[in-house]
């Protein structure tokens, strides 16, 4: 392993022979380093240094920190004494082998005033049989040698301590990259980017399905309370998204039909009550924006189906159901997440009705929405809902609607 040496301090006395006997200067152990090896790096070829050496026992001696002379640990520093003197009598630069020192304070000084690194960064998420090394194929320019103690490597591994084994990538985590500007192929970013523009889509289609079950509440003018449940085995629809080209404007919309389970109206009949599908159609206006929270509004049109429960309390008619047809205006805030490596999207919303048809009369009064949804493989995701229903009319009206379900990404 390429060995490389650090002068951090470098004090040389080269003339007077009351001064110090010794040449001194600090030094910083290196990968595969030995005390013998570092020695004869600033001895003179012949020379052939022993442990009673006066600049050994004085090396020995003023670094208390080193425990083990035999193995010394890469990252320490230590202050290295090499004797100038041979003698007390006659003045000798036997030892120290002066070309060798001044050549490294000249390395040391040159690595000094070079410019910081700089570098070009960028968050990659990691595919299915990636490794570290085919990941910096895709930025760095062909033939570059680069290693664990290359600036750019030390860099993204220490900006990235969720990685905890990059021998180990694992698909779906996302990295952010630290490339240095002198191996960056600009041509292949270019490209890159080329490709994943021309990929991506500015529209988007999902189809989905949903298990629900409401309870509905009415209170009568008469004040008598009637309570039954309208279920869903299966709600079948489509929800996408459009942006319009080289903008931040999006349009989302959605649209479902909702088959209903034949109701049972207790004190009514026993036969069950065959109840029309209801239908949904939304579309809401969004603005990408750098928020966490991301605001929406938007319309939204709703078909549903209540009991005829004014007319039958007075025994006027018999039971039977009524459709509604509302309007709504609605708005709120979404959101996307990670936990891991997997997206959690929010929806939350309120709505407000703008105007009702109905068979006999009309409905008026809010809803609120919440809706999560968390992809857990790469088409697939699942998602709950709940929704709530507060309507006033010839009936005070309470809905409260919960669902779960799956939906595909389409493109």
């Amino acid at each position: 392993m390429h060995i490389t040496i650090a002068i951090m301090f470098f004090h040389l006395i080269q003339t007077g022979f009351s001064a110090s006997q010794f040449y001194e200067f600090n030094y910083k152990v290196e990968d595969q380093d030995t005390f013998s090896r570092i020695l004869k790096r600033f001895t003179k070829n012949q020379v052939d240094i022993k442990n009673d050496d006066l600049g050994v026992r004085k090396t020995f001696k003023e670094n208390k920190n080193i425990k083990n002379w035999r193995s010394l640990e890469s990252g320490n520093i230590f202050k290295i004494f090499i004797i100038k003197n041979k003698s007390n009598k006659i003045e000798i630069l036997a030892y120290i082998n002066r070309n060798k020192l001044f050549q490294h304070k000249k390395m040391v000084k040159t690595k000094r005033t070079k410019s910081a690194e700089v570098f070009y960064t960028d968050k990659y998420t990691v595919k299915k049989g990636d490794t570290f090394a085919t990941i910096l194929r895709k930025y760095v320019k062909e033939n570059s040698v680069i290693n664990t103690k290359t600036p750019m490597m030390q860099k993204t591994r220490s900006e990235n301590p969720q990685i905890k084994e990059w021998t180990n990538l694992k698909a779906g985590a996302v990295i952010t990259l630290y490339i240095s500007k002198r191996f960056l192929n600009i041509s292949k970013i270019k490209s890159a980017r080329k490709r994943t523009k021309k990929r991506r889509s500015n529209n988007h289609l999902s189809a989905f399905y949903t298990f629900s079950t409401g309870s509905f509440n009415e209170l009568l003018p008469s004040q008598i309370e009637a309570d039954y449940k309208q279920n869903s085995p299966f709600t079948l629809g489509v929800m996408g998204s459009s942006r319009s080209p080289n903008t931040r404007h999006v349009l989302d919309y959605s649209g479902y039909l909702s088959y209903l389970q034949a109701g049972e109206f207790q004190g009514a009949s026993t036969d069950k009550i065959s109840i029309s599908p209801e239908i949904g159609l939304t579309a809401h206006y969004r603005y990408i924006a750098k928020f966490i929270l991301r605001p929406f509004l938007g319309a939204e049109i709703e078909k549903f189906s209540t009991f005829n429960l004014v007319e039958f309390s007075s025994l006027a008619a018999p039971i039977a159901t009524k459709t509604h047809i509302m309007a709504l205006f609605a708005l709120g805030f979404q959101t996307t997440f990670y936990l891991g490596k997997y997206a959690l999207y929010l929806k939350s919303g309120y709505a407000r009705s703008l105007f009702h048809s109905s068979e006999t009369a009309t409905y008026s009064g809010d809803k609120i929405i919440f809706f999560s949804s968390i992809q857990l493989h790469k088409r697939v995701s699942y998602h709950f809902l709940y929704k709530r229903y507060a309507l006033t009319g010839p009936t005070e009206l309470k809905v409260n609607r919960f669902g779960l379900g799956l939906s595909y990404f389409i493109f």
